[in-house]
């Protein structure tokens, strides 16, 4: 079975979202919803991966290239 992109996200940034989820519980519940239902990068929201990107610790920015690597392989 293919994994999930909550699976497939790369762990600083699934540590940073776990880390605010309490303080900011629905932006953490959005984008762990749309993660776990999803495979496929192009299938999640604009707005939730400009969401992820807010937690990459400035890594990621917002080209397309950067959108697809905070997911592992």
């Amino acid at each position: 079975m293919m994994k999930s992109l909550w699976e497939k996200l790369k762990p600083f940034i699934k540590e940073n979202l776990e880390n605010d989820k309490e303080k900011y519980p629905s932006t953490y519940d959005r984008i762990f919803t749309e993660l776990t239902k999803n495979i496929i990068v192009s299938d999640v929201s604009f707005g939730t991966l400009t969401s992820i990107a807010n937690y990459t610790n400035g890594k990621y920015m917002m080209t397309i290239n950067d959108l697809y690597n905070m997911f592992e392989q």
